[in-house]
């Protein structure tokens, strides 16, 4: 990976943690970044509940899945076993997919399917989860 393309894909990741952390905000959560390391992004806290949030960011003109209309992001060991939830942000498509850990493919690998209109496919595996920030309740 050249050193450019790695520094999109920082700041990408970047730019996606800030507005998952805004929409968590607005939703009434305590939101803090998670500075020790691996396993996840954020915490956010609402009350007595805390969430341990793994925020993966893709854009749809990257088609990084195995086919032309997919996007795919991967979680490590670690994402997969240290946070509650993943959140699956699509840029420039402001769409979010809030996934419990319970729905984690044993893979790690997550992938959503794009039309050709470039938006997201109905029938997509996670559309139950599609803009349902409820799930982190």
């Amino acid at each position: 990976m050249t050193g450019d393309r790695k520094n999109m894909d920082h700041l990408r990741g970047e730019i996606g943690e800030m507005i998952v952390a805004y929409e968590l905000m607005k939703r009434q959560w305590d939101v803090m970044r998670h500075l020790g390391g691996h396993g996840y992004d954020l915490t956010a806290t609402k009350g007595t509940v805390e969430r341990h949030i793994e925020v993966k960011t893709t854009d749809p003109s990257l088609r990084t899945g195995n086919r032309k209309g997919q996007l795919t992001v991967k979680l490590s060991d670690s994402e997969r076993s240290m946070s509650s939830h993943l959140v699956f942000y699509v840029h420039g498509l402001n769409t979010f997919f809030v996934i419990p850990r319970s729905a984690f493919p044993d893979s790690g690998s997550v992938t959503v399917n794009v039309g050709r209109d470039g938006r997201i496919a109905s029938g997509t595996a996670y559309e139950p989860y599609r803009d349902r920030w409820e799930v982190l309740e």
